[in-house]
């Protein structure tokens, strides 16, 4: 038996049903917040792709992993995945912790932690802790 054929395209006609009945339910898209302010603004969620531009070194993937982070705090039903070619998932970490704690990241980077950051990379620590397996 020969499996069915799935179409390579679909016109109008064939989403207006299911979009109409959609938008007449009263029942809103899911969004997931990112933080606050004017990042409460920024509409993520299902379905939704979100284009992010400029030049080189200007905070594309720490603006993402922020969000991306923020958002599974915000959202603990919410699991991500994160894919990044450019930087090994250590130093993706390094800056997280860094925001986190508010602990310089050159310090968290090489490693220079003394007594008097333990309690802000410990409450850094525990924050991603709780997102990561998400």
């Amino acid at each position: 038996m020969k499996p069915p054929t799935v179409p390579k395209y679909r016109n109008g006609t064939d989403v207006l049903d299911g979009w109409r009945d959609d938008v007449l339910s009263g029942k809103p898209p899911t969004f997931y917040p990112i933080g606050e302010g004017e990042l409460a603004r920024l509409e993520i969620g299902p379905g939704l792709v979100t284009l992010l531009g400029g030049a080189p070194g200007s905070g594309k993937t720490a603006f993402t992993m922020q969000a991306v982070v923020d958002a599974l705090r915000l959202t603990p039903t919410l699991r991500a995945v994160v894919c990044n070619v450019e930087m090994p998932p250590g130093v993706l970490l390094d800056r997280q912790l860094a925001r986190l704690s508010g602990v310089d990241l050159t310090t968290i980077r090489y490693r220079r932690l003394t007594a008097e950051h333990s309690e802000r990379i410990d409450a850094g620590l525990t924050t991603l802790a709780e997102v990561c397996d998400r």
